[in-house]
């Protein structure tokens, strides 16, 4: 049966959003860890910036999530790697791709469930096969950067793009060398959880469990 998921008001404010986009830690329905926070702010705000729509679907277990007034149709993808619950969503002619495929780059794969093998499937097959012309939205780009496309990171992309082999996209991401977060292994968890602090929290992370506007972290 037909159900709205969310409406929008003409004039958009905290209160109207949902809790997804005001907490930072929650994660979009399908349990997309990581990605899920950033999934949710760019897809509530494509939808929310235009007047009065709604975006209406079958629950639960429903494929697509249609947009009433626009026929624009959510297409949950699994893309697995960065963590084994990882999502990307098509959206006609872009795709949010979370940290799946970043620009010129992609998600670290040593976190929990993470996995190069299946990461570099993930995004050579499900992915790079979208039409050249799709737009490419990831969960965040630390030099700014706001969009892609498919064909241009199946060209110049240094890690997954081009002839790069199975083989030297493993031995890359295993010598990256990156710095162990903090928090990861209570963010993780967290955001499987929708939101809901893991039980074993530490103390000195409970700061992060009430709903917040800002980050403690800056």
């Amino acid at each position: 049966m037909p159900a709205i998921i969310a409406r929008r008001k003409r004039k958009p404010s905290t209160e109207a959003a949902p809790k997804a986009v005001r907490r930072r830690s929650r994660a979009i329905p399908g349990n997309a860890p990581g990605a899920g926070v950033a999934l949710s702010i760019a897809l509530y705000l494509w939808f929310t910036s235009r007047p009065h729509i709604a975006i209406v679907g079958q629950l639960p277990g429903s494929e697509h999530f249609r947009n009433a007034e626009r026929h624009a149709v959510l297409d949950p993808v699994h893309t697995p790697g960065h963590t084994d619950s990882h999502f990307s969503v098509l959206v006609g002619d872009r795709v949010f791709t979370g940290d799946a495929l970043l620009i010129d780059g992609c998600g670290r794969t040593d976190f929990q469930s993470g996995d190069s093998r299946v990461l570099y499937h993930s995004v050579r097959s499900k992915l790079f096969v979208l039409p050249p012309e799709t737009l490419v939205y990831p969960a965040h780009d630390y030099r700014g950067r706001w969009v892609s496309s498919i064909a241009q990171e199946k060209q110049r992309n240094p890690r997954l793009g081009a002839d790069r082999s199975l083989e030297e996209f493993i031995h890359m991401m295993e010598n990256l060398d990156l710095p162990y977060p903090k928090f990861i292994d209570y963010a993780v968890p967290g955001n499987r959880g929708c939101g809901v602090c893991p039980q074993d929290l530490p103390e000195r992370l409970q700061e992060y469990c009430p709903e917040m506007s800002e980050s403690p972290q800056g």
